[in-house]
């Protein structure tokens, strides 16, 4: 609520003070925030959203939780390629960020990110949207991308496309 009407024990410095004290502007426009917690009002939040510098944070904290917590969305086909990549003596990373996405799994030395695809993603058009965005963004940043299509699961196919990526 309102801060309270000086009185006769409250200097109307220290009165003025602790109301102004109250008032919140937006970090980006300046315009007057309604709740305490805000930095931002809406539309400034929203667009900080769409910048890179915030879905590269998003990014990593989501992988962090992902990786913490592996059982949360670890396919089958994405352990069948951890296994592979293990057969291969090949150190990854699982749930990679990089800039605004996560990369199934990383392989650092062979500069390689490999994405797991399933049947379900694959009829989806946003989804190939995402990945090729993500391609390219990797593509830019002198990272090579290895496509594992969950229909060709068969781990002699994988393997050899691994394998074909690494060489």
């Amino acid at each position: 609520g309102n801060p309270k009407q000086p009185t006769a024990l409250t200097c109307v410095k220290c009165y003025d003070k602790r109301r102004k004290a109250k008032v919140r502007k937006c970090a980006d426009c300046g315009v007057l925030l309604k709740q305490k917690a805000q930095a931002r009002c809406r539309d400034c939040f929203l667009k900080f959203m769409l910048t890179d510098e915030f879905q590269a944070k998003r990014a990593i904290g989501m992988a962090q939780r992902l990786r913490e917590n592996p059982t949360f969305q670890v396919s089958k086909q994405e352990q069948e390629a951890e296994e592979i990549l293990q057969e291969l003596g090949l150190e990854y990373v699982h749930q990679f960020p990089s800039g605004r996405f996560i990369i199934d799994l990383y392989v650092d030395r062979q500069k390689l990110a490999i994405e797991v695809i399933g049947n379900f993603c694959a009829t989806e058009d946003r989804t190939w949207d995402i990945l090729h965005r993500k391609v390219l963004y990797l593509k830019s940043i002198g990272i090579r991308t290895l496509i594992l299509h969950t229909a060709k699961r068969h781990k002699r196919i994988w393997k050899d496309s691994i394998l074909g990526a690494i060489l």
